[in-house]
């Protein structure tokens, strides 16, 4: 019996002895693999944080007057990237690298709504996508960046482990604002309409303006300014409209009307990535700005929106002035939005502009938001109803309320909003001026 015993016990001491490098290295293998995974969480974050830093960047690229040419932002993305990287670990070091023309790339990004599939084309401008990779592999060109050390799997003659992350953060063009109950979040949207067809002709006036090479001089009618045709073939000035008010600049074209400029260079911003009243500059910068409450409208064609309560008041506007409309102010829309990826949508109007709302506007001069484009309204006032196609982006420079030549001047500008509503179908990168929040789209 002591025998069978001892036996016994000498087969389990063998079997033990057996197993033992399996078990060694299973231990190992599972230690290393967590210590892979810890490190791929390492640079997941890394790579969000560098892709999120390099896609604020993008903004400056996008719209029809970017201040910043694509190699600017390609410049500026990779710095940013590169930065906020090396604030985050990467396995056994403390700051993670990358190399900046190895590991990011910059492009353009399409969604397909229905499916979810992103489509990329890389080094395609305008970009509104950033991809940036980070590693611990042989990729690698230093210690940050090279293979990753493991611990007990050099046991078994591995020394290091092969680790990457990506990470791809877009800006999508919007059509639409969405303030999800709860959310806190600012929509920057003004509660102004302006007519759609003055918004097209500026753009025209502003392509004209920078392809010839003009300056502001040129505008005046001593220097043919009138004479400058709009080229969409409807008849009219590209610069002026005529008016029989005799607002302002107006001048007179021999036929018993009034010529008004449009667009004008006499005001502009000292740096487009700032937003505050000291960044205005009263001189020419090469963005012709408009006044949106044109001399040549008639009473209730321009004014106020309703965002929200039809019954809204002079302080109500002067909030959302500053503000930006409140997810009070849309749950009065279904679903908490003003979507306009479906087409144009009517909103009713308010009292107009009034000089009662001439300090709210003061205390956002020099700062960007949104304003509705109109494509007809009928009545006026109160009853006024806006058939409203597009949602834009701007940036107030003046105002002065008081009296009967009002002057509300804007110039666009290109801006990025955590409300906006993706609009999938719009890929014109060149020309939208309101985007989404920055997307992590893989």
């Amino acid at each position: 019996m002591r025998s069978r015993k001892r036996l016994r016990r000498g087969k389990i001491l063998f079997m033990v002895a057996l197993l033992m490098p399996l078990l060694l290295g299973m231990a190992a293998f599972a230690v290393d693999l967590g210590w892979i995974k810890t490190t791929k969480a390492h640079l997941q974050s890394a790579a969000d944080a560098g892709s999120l830093a390099a896609g604020i960047e993008l903004l400056s690229g996008l719209g029809q007057d970017p201040y910043q040419s694509p190699a600017e932002v390609a410049e500026a993305a990779k710095l940013s990237a590169a930065e906020y990287v090396a604030k985050h670990i990467a396995g056994d070091v403390e700051s993670a690298y990358i190399d900046p023309d190895r590991d990011v790339q910059l492009g353009r990004a399409t969604l397909d709504e229905e499916s979810g599939v992103w489509s990329f084309e890389w080094g395609v401008a305008p970009y509104n996508a950033v991809e940036v990779t980070t590693r611990r592999s042989d990729v690698g060109q230093t210690e940050r960046d090279g293979p990753l050390p493991l611990i007990f799997a050099r046991s078994f003659g591995t020394d290091s482990g092969n680790v990457t992350a990506r990470s791809v953060a877009v800006l999508l063009p919007a059509a639409g604002i969405r303030i999800t109950p709860g959310s806190n979040v600012r929509s920057d949207l003004s509660p102004f309409a302006h007519d759609e067809y003055y918004w097209n002709k500026y753009q025209r006036a502003q392509q004209h303006f920078q392809e010839n090479g003009m300056i502001a001089d040129d505008l005046s009618i001593a220097n043919g300014g009138d004479l400058i045709m709009d080229p969409i073939g409807d008849g009219s000035r590209l610069f002026y409209a005529e008016s029989s008010q005799g607002n302002g600049n107006g001048n007179g074209n021999g036929n018993g009307n009034n010529l008004t400029l449009l667009f004008d260079d006499q005001t502009g911003v000292l740096d487009p990535a700032e937003e505050d009243f000291g960044n205005i500059s009263n001189s020419a910068d090469g963005i012709l700005e408009m006044n949106i409450y044109p001399a040549s409208t008639t009473s209730g064609n321009f004014g106020t929106v309703d965002v929200g309560s039809s019954g809204n008041s002079t302080s109500d506007l002067k909030r959302q002035i500053v503000e930006g409309p409140s997810e009070d102010d849309l749950s009065y829309f279904d679903d908490n939005e003003i979507n306009l990826t479906g087409g144009s949508i009517e909103l009713e109007g308010d009292t107009g502009i009034s000089a009662g709302m001439e300090s709210s506007l003061e205390e956002i001069l020099g700062q960007k938001r949104l304003i509705f484009l109109y494509s007809s309204v009928s009545e006026s006032g109160n009853n006024a109803s806006y058939t409203i196609e597009q949602i834009v982006g701007v940036r107030f420079l003046s105002v002065n309320l008081h009296g009967s030549n009002k002057v509300l001047v804007v110039q666009p500008a290109t801006i990025s909003g955590p409300a906006g509503i993706p609009d999938f179908g719009e890929d014109q990168l060149e020309s939208h001026s309101f985007y989404t929040r920055l997307i992590l789209a893989q």
